[in-house]
């Protein structure tokens, strides 16, 4: 009797894992925000902003890169909202974290010397951190108001009024990414945090105890 209590209970937590191991599959909605030490793709999206303010530069002295440097703004700033959307595929034998356009990274699960659940300093304030998001979002929408106002009244030309909308929301653009990628953070209480020799993964899974057993498995 105890003896099928005893498998009935480890079929249980095999087929709780996994249904664990089929939610975090790539897939619409699936996704889980990691942080990788020393992030390659990160450094590529960097290089986007400053390239970004590089064309500024140039557009003071050549004409037409000015626009280029827009562009090249906001597709930096699209990224960085696309490269947090990270999504995991579970393997036996690795970890696989995807980013769009970004490329993959893979954790080999043999790799692993060390996982931790911790608890998410960042939930604990996330009211302060929802304050001063608040706070600076009405500052810098007032500050473009303020500007577009003494524009009008200075009856400055629609080209000079287009450059400042353009200008003044690069800032703005680049809080509002920030602000969603931190907030996606903020609603966890707790992270898994995993070490190998070389780097470290910060993962925000909605049920760390259960990620950690299924990333420790391999074959």
């Amino acid at each position: 009797m105890y003896n099928n209590k005893a498998v009935e209970e480890q079929r249980g937590i095999v087929n709780k894992m996994r249904r664990f191991k089929m939610d975090v599959q790539p897939g619409p909605g699936n996704i889980i925000r990691v942080d990788i030490a020393r992030d390659h793709s990160l450094v590529k999206m960097i290089s986007l902003l400053m390239i970004a303010f590089f064309f500024f530069v140039l557009g003071i002295f050549i004409d037409g890169f000015e626009i280029l440097a827009y562009v090249t703004w906001y597709l930096g700033v699209v990224a960085l909202i696309l490269w947090d959307r990270t999504t995991v595929e579970l393997t036996n034998d690795m970890v696989k974290i995807h980013r769009p356009f970004f490329g993959s990274t893979i954790l080999n699960k043999k790799d692993i010397t060390e996982t931790l659940i911790k608890r998410n300093y960042h939930f604990t304030f996330r009211y302060i951190w929802y304050l001063i998001m608040v706070g600076m979002s009405v500052y810098l929408f007032y500050g473009v108001f303020s500007d577009i106002q003494m524009y009008q009244i200075q009856h400055a030309p629609m080209d000079a009024l287009i450059r400042l909308i353009l200008s003044q929301s690069m800032l703005i653009s680049l809080f509002i990414a920030l602000f969603f990628n931190l907030e996606r953070r903020l609603k966890h209480s707790t992270l898994l945090k995993v070490n190998t020799k070389n780097r470290s993964f910060v993962f925000y899974p909605e049920k760390p105890d259960e990620f950690e057993k299924v990333i420790t498995e391999h074959s």
